[in-house]
């Protein structure tokens, strides 16, 4: 009976997110062609999508897609690798853009240019139209219950990824983040499941970088250790700071009141007590604590610190660190959902009117 009353609870939430998910991603589109009203700080997208009489539909849709590494990505996918600091961006959405643009020609939608060039509009719609497709959110919702054994836990964790810090950049424009989000956990699941070969397929399509990454990342990006700690960076750390905080801080918890325990218990040989413990504290999530208490540290002390705002979502451990506030500590859960639903509103009115932080 028990299982019965699950089976429909998980139903009905996973209707519930499939609504939620749309809603959430077309808010975002309508907000973000809105907001692209608004002065741009850099000009480059009217040069390249120029504003004239014969401005088309789809370039005025494809015109708020054109921001900070949508101009790289889009270039690739329309000429390939030419310059030497493009190597810094992974070739899985250019590929992705092309496809989607190939698919237009064959349904009559977009005729390639004589020149063989896809126009810029067709691969940034490409590529948006995938990012639309991507379905992280009901995928996170099995993880999370897989984990937790709690199909409300699992709708709330699911509720709060359709509050990113970063909602541009993971559900409308072509970036790496989308998909690298969506592989990752589709992968987790699969490790979770025990089906090893189709998680080793996902985490290697998510992230196979080009053979200069490294090089093209410290040359162009001056990515190293603490190269980015410098006074005029202080701003990015600063609205960096409540994911990196809600991250290092969820982590640390877990390792000393989960993991750190069970470490002494089994080196002492000691035998364990049983316990009635928080799901958040479950030993199946030892290895995301870790894994985001290290990558947490690394975007830190040796990246370009802002981009934590849309890499935390490829981590379903901001998730459950989120949710876990908002049942254990109501009030720093109120805190992190209202800056949530603040911050995603600003990043779109910044995105849109090409100001940072990329």
């Amino acid at each position: 009976m028990r299982d019965t009353a699950v089976a429909a609870d998980v139903k009905s939430h996973l209707r519930l997110l499939r609504i939620a998910s749309f809603a959430s991603s077309l808010s975002t589109v309508l907000f973000v062609e809105l907001a692209s009203t608004l002065p741009l700080f850099d000009s480059s997208p009217r040069v390249v999508l120029p504003l004239d009489a014969t401005r088309s539909l789809l370039k005025s849709l494809a015109s708020p897609l054109l921001r900070w590494d949508a101009f790289h990505f889009a270039h690739i996918a329309r000429s390939g690798y030419v310059y030497e600091h493009e190597w810094a961006f992974f070739p899985g959405t250019p590929l992705v853009m092309k496809a989607i643009t190939y698919l237009f020609r064959l349904v009559g939608m977009y005729r390639i240019p004589e020149e063989g060039y896809q126009s810029w509009e067709s691969v940034l719609l490409g590529g948006s139209l995938a990012v639309l497709l991507l379905s992280s959110t009901t995928t996170l919702y099995h993880l999370t219950l897989h984990h937790t054994s709690s199909p409300s836990i699992a709708l709330l964790a699911s509720l709060l990824s359709l509050l990113p810090s970063s909602p541009i950049t993971l559900h409308v424009a072509a970036y790496t983040e989308p998909f690298f989000t969506y592989l990752s956990y589709k992968g987790m699941l699969f490790c979770a499941r025990s089906q090893w070969f189709h998680a080793a397929c996902c985490f290697a399509v998510a992230a196979f970088p080009p053979s200069i990454y490294t090089y093209v990342q410290a040359k162009y990006w001056n990515v190293g250790f603490l190269h980015y700690w410098s006074p005029q960076q202080l701003p990015n750390f600063l609205i960096s700071a409540p994911v990196l905080v809600l991250l290092i801080l969820s982590s640390a918890h877990y390792i000393k009141h989960a993991l750190l325990p069970h470490l002494l218990a089994v080196i002492s040989s000691a035998p364990q007590t049983p316990t009635t413990r928080s799901p958040f504290l479950s030993e199946s999530l030892a290895p995301h604590a870790i894994h985001a208490l290290i990558l947490s540290l690394l975007l830190l002390l040796a990246s370009h610190t802002q981009i934590v705002l849309r890499l935390a979502a490829s981590m379903p451990f901001t998730y459950w660190a989120a949710a876990r506030l908002v049942i254990e500590r109501p009030t720093w859960g109120a805190r992190w959902t209202t800056w949530s639903v603040v911050w995603g509103a600003v990043a779109i009115v910044l995105w849109a009117a090409f100001l940072p932080p990329a």
